[in-house]
């Protein structure tokens, strides 16, 4: 708790203005998402079940509907290893059924995902060919709601491009 106290502090234009609002956030319990395999399944994350088929990532998502949340969906890719870290971001643009996956440091495309789905969630495919070679792989759902994202952090293992 006290650590997040810490990093709101370091919002002071936010804290001008609510201060008591978001110092509250300090006090409230965490949530945090243990990885249970690629079926992920039955959980609270929004990021449903993860799966690799046909030369790509496959990523079931489930939005739910949130008072004041604004925002388009971002999905985040990122890679934990040190050697091959990398952190991609896809817009979730539903109804173009494409997206370009982008490396969040240089905002260079690395390739293009297939969306099929709505408002409500649906499924992303990355091709393996756009992820980081690596054994960790981490994808968070980002669709602002107030000061946190809507889902954390989530490990999925056994994503690397050579795995079937």
């Amino acid at each position: 708790m006290a650590g997040k106290r810490r990093a709101i502090l370091r919002h002071a234009t936010q804290l001008t203005v609510h201060r008591r609002k978001f110092l509250a956030f300090a006090g409230r319990p965490e949530v945090f998402f243990k990885e249970r395999g690629p079926d992920i399944g039955r959980g609270l994350h929004p990021v449903r079940r993860a799966r690799l088929d046909d030369g790509a990532l496959r990523l079931d998502l489930e939005l739910h509907p949130r008072l004041g949340a604004f925002g388009r969906p971002t999905l985040h890719l990122a890679s934990g290893l040190p050697a091959t870290r990398r952190s991609l971001s896809l817009a979730l643009r539903w109804r173009r059924g494409q997206t370009d996956v982008r490396d969040a440091l240089t905002a260079q495309t690395a390739g293009r995902a297939e969306l099929r789905g709505g408002r409500r969630g649906g499924t992303v495919e990355v091709p393996l060919a756009s992820l980081p070679d690596s054994d960790r792989l981490f994808v968070k759902l980002e669709r602002r709601f107030g000061f946190f994202d809507e889902g954390g952090w989530l490990e999925v293992n056994g994503c690397r491009r050579g795995d079937s």
